[in-house]
């Protein structure tokens, strides 16, 4: 799979979200809308209790939802019983997102795993080749966690692999993903294509040093025209959201 064709475009971050307008973060609308204006979609992806992939940041139903507790504890039949943010967009399942993509943009898969791979990176796994038989396209496996960059390459090394890391953002983590963010001869451990960093780690030594062996660098999040500015500078793609680069 070829990384160049992967960074060919922005990535929205968990779609091309605008509350303003109803479309909440990590829903088929924000991920039409992306579709729709040619952007590449970046997006995040939990286990459900009846084993089937979710595209939800949080590992809790609090912030986007009235409901209170675990993503873990649900399964997929009460989905659409949740509004996201209010809205009528409710969470989507990975399979629903991926049949409506079909290979058109680049897809930025964040695993949202805390602990040692398993159930999860499989299940994903199994929907991502079956997604690229059916319909191609280009898109990479994403996690702060190691350990799952680590699985992906003993199990599937003919997929991309996109190491996260940076220094904002490690409150809760758990140890192998903070030491990845902070040790950065760790991140060799998953063998990845490429790294992507918080913008404040942008044009430090080491991650010019990555570039310069002709690995590319992906940055988050774009937000404003001079975090833009910085990313073109320093890096190969970008996560971007709340503009229209």
């Amino acid at each position: 799979m070829n990384i160049a064709s992967l960074l060919s475009r922005p990535f929205a971050h968990r779609g091309l979200h605008d509350l303003r307008k109803g479309v909440p973060e990590n829903s088929m609308a924000a991920f039409r809308l992306a579709v729709d204006s040619g952007y590449a979609i970046e997006l995040d992806v939990r286990l459900l209790g009846d084993g089937n992939v979710v595209v939800f940041h949080d590992a809790t139903l609090d912030r986007m939802t009235s409901r209170t507790g675990y993503v873990l504890a649900l399964n997929s039949g009460q989905l659409p019983s949740l509004s996201l943010l209010g809205t009528q967009e409710t969470p989507p399942l990975l399979s629903d997102l991926l049949n409506m993509v079909r290979g058109r943009v680049p897809l930025y898969v964040e695993i949202k795993n805390g602990n040692r791979p398993g159930h999860l990176e499989q299940q994903v796994l199994s929907l991502l080749n079956q997604y690229f038989t059916q319909y191609g396209g280009s898109f990479a496996v994403a996690s702060f966690n190691p350990l799952v960059l680590a699985w992906f390459q003993r199990k599937a090394p003919h997929l991309l692999r996109v190491q996260i890391t940076g220094s904002s953002g490690l409150r809760g983590l758990w140890l192998p993903q903070r030491c990845a963010a902070i040790n950065w001869p760790l991140i060799a451990f998953g063998q990845p294509h490429a790294l992507s960093v918080a913008l404040n780690v942008l044009g430090s030594p080491i991650v010019g040093a990555w570039r310069c062996q002709g690995k590319p660098v992906l940055t988050w999040t774009v937000r404003t025209q001079n975090d833009l500015e910085r990313a073109k500078r320093f890096a190969d793609a970008y996560v971007f959201e709340g503009l229209r680069p």
